[in-house]
């Protein structure tokens, strides 16, 4: 599952969130990309982490309730 967000913290509560764990609980994490503030706010990168070990079924169920909560 691949999460992006404005900070660090802020993906991996989201990443938590999603599977109903704390943040400790995490599986595998990895950080694709750093957030970075750019210059006079060009060139903005987010946060992009991965959570990885985690049962597909469980993401696409968990998913599933997002969009239906959007809706």
């Amino acid at each position: 599952m691949r999460i992006e967000a404005e900070t660090l913290q802020e993906a991996f509560e989201i990443a938590a969130h999603r599977l109903n764990r704390s943040v400790t609980d995490l599986p595998k994490i990895r950080v694709i990309q750093k957030p970075s503030k750019g210059v006079l706010g060009f060139f903005k990168k987010p946060a992009i982490i991965e959570v990885e070990g985690i049962d597909k079924k469980v993401v696409n169920a968990t998913q599933k309730e997002i969009n239906e909560k959007e809706s």
